[in-house]
């Protein structure tokens, strides 16, 4: 640096030395000051740093001392903590007291006035490092109260218990996991391959030893993550395990998901079965085909077309839609892999190019987020009649958005009534239902609206 090469040249290289040394202790310091606070306020929040997260192995069949034995843990994790602060406190001393032999030494070797000069470049380049360390911390402690609470959190919607009796603690934790959980890649990543390439695209950049610093914290982060005692495979296979024999065991229940969102319903199978033969027995929507023997004999072609296809029967199931009275549900007609299945989604990818394309709809709850400031060509042709309806009657609502058939619309409070009479007036299979604002406050899709002002 230009500065040092100009100290240098005028008191000789000691002076330089001390300099340098007087610099380096200074950023030492910044980073210890910060880490040391970080690790107090980790105490202060009973919060264990990502580096003390090693997985201690033990293999307790019984709850009791599984519970016993990760207090036992998270009790010792803590006192290391206390430890770390210690050694983090002597090591501040330590390094002031070496700062303090350097500015002794610049101050017998160079005059006052490039003294001046010197310990503010000095103390420039401690708060620099301070200021860049301190941001970095905030966003080490952020991230990991951010995980504790999402692990703490006890996720009571996550899971909507329909039935008069208290599931298992290990149950329900097991079902808010939801059905797209899965347990880490137990597979060793390649770290060695990993940083040669990293190490080839840093070597010639002048911060390349931040940046290898950088790259082995989030290494070894990563690596004591995924060691932690919830990745332990005994332990999420042991609750698996004992999750899936006792719904085994209870026949009489039925686990499946809400018609919207990504909630976890349980319910008794009576009542399931009970709406669900109430739906399919719906004359005027069902027709029930009589059985049919197939043919004994069939054509050598024809064999080979069914053993190519080998297609599945289809199939209805219900979702329950939670969020209304006494949980009806929702009948879903599921023709995957059916002998129609291809030629409607063949179809589906045209009907696509033109449905969709009016000003009311939305593709999702992201979309209407952004816009706030919701069968579709049937659908559109209705909104479009209705939307044409209301305005001759002088009813123009505030705003309009449809995703498939939940509708989401503003009007004035006595226009509530002919707007619904308008959108049920065009065909009687097609009866909408409404549900109004409660204390200013409205679910639509996975958005609570919350309405400001009158």
């Amino acid at each position: 640096m230009v500065f040092l090469r100009r100290l240098r040249s005028k008191y000789g290289w000691r002076a330089e030395m001390a300099q340098r040394t007087l610099v380096k202790m200074q950023v030492k310091l910044a980073k210890l000051k910060n880490r040391k606070v970080f690790l107090l306020n980790c105490r202060r929040l009973k919060l264990t740093p990502s580096f003390l997260n090693f997985a201690v192995h033990i293999n307790l069949e019984n709850d009791k001392p599984a519970l016993k034995a990760n207090k036992l843990v998270s009790r010792f994790k803590q006192q290391l903590l206390s430890v770390l602060i210690s050694d983090s406190i002597i090591s501040i001393n330590k390094t002031n007291r070496s700062a303090d032999a350097s500015r002794e030494q610049l101050e017998r070797t160079i005059e006052p006035i490039d003294l001046e000069d010197c310990l503010q470049f000095a103390t420039t380049k401690q708060d620099h490092t301070f200021t860049r360390y301190k941001s970095r911390q905030q966003r080490k402690l952020e991230k990991l109260r951010s995980s504790r609470d999402v692990q703490n959190a006890t996720r009571e919607n996550w899971v909507v218990n329909c039935t008069n009796e208290v599931l298992p603690e290990y149950v329900t934790r097991s079902l808010q996991l939801g059905s797209g959980f899965n347990n880490p890649n137990p597979h060793t990543a390649p770290y060695v391959r990993v940083l040669s390439e990293i190490e080839a695209a840093v070597n010639e950049r002048p911060n390349a030893d931040l940046i290898r610093q950088d790259v082995s914290n989030a290494i070894i982060n990563h690596v004591n993550y995924t060691k932690q005692s919830f990745h332990d495979e005994h332990e999420s296979t042991r609750k698996k395990s004992k999750t899936k024999q006792f719904l085994l065991e209870r026949g009489d229940l039925v686990v499946t998901k809400a018609d919207k969102g990504k909630t976890v319903v349980v319910m008794k199978r009576e009542e399931y079965d009970e709406k669900m033969q109430a739906l399919v027995s719906d004359v005027e929507t069902y027709e029930q085909i009589a059985r049919t023997r197939p043919r004994r004999h069939a054509k050598q072609s024809e064999v080979k077309v069914y053993k190519l296809h080998n297609c599945n029967p289809p199939r209805v199931y219900g979702l329950p839609k939670t969020h209304k009275d006494g949980r009806p549900l929702r009948i879903i007609n599921s023709t995957i892999g059916t002998a129609t299945y291809k030629m409607a989604q063949y179809l589906s990818n045209i009907l696509n190019q033109v449905a969709g394309k009016t000003e009311h709809h939305i593709v999702n709850s992201f979309e209407f987020v952004e816009e706030i400031p919701v069968s579709n060509i049937v659908l559109e042709r209705i909104e479009r009649a209705a939307l044409e309806n209301l305005m001759a009657r002088g009813i123009v609502p505030v705003f309009f958005k449809r995703y498939v058939d939940d509708c989401l619309l503003c009007a004035r409070l006595e226009d509530v009534e002919i707007v619904l009479e308008v959108f049920n007036s065009f065909h009687q299979r097609l009866q909408f239902t409404m549900e109004m604002e409660v204390d200013m406050k409205l679910k639509f899709l996975d958005v609570i609206l919350r309405r400001r002002g009158m």
